[in-house]
């Protein structure tokens, strides 16, 4: 996925060797009621990658 999907806006994956950090913005036509949202997660003990398709099709 190279985009997130309407209302979440300006996502970011960070990975390093201590941390997975997600943050994203979930978006609103008014500014005053967007809303920025970061997830940090700590002491990983395991990750799988998955590559998932893109409206059915595979890649």
């Amino acid at each position: 996925m190279r985009s997130l999907p309407r209302p979440l806006d300006q996502g970011r994956l960070y990975l390093d060797d201590e941390k997975l950090q997600l943050s994203f913005r979930i978006d609103a036509p008014d500014p005053s009621l967007r809303v920025q949202v970061t997830q940090v997660y700590r002491g990983i003990l395991h990750m799988e990658h998955r590559q998932s398709t893109l409206c059915g099709q595979q890649g």
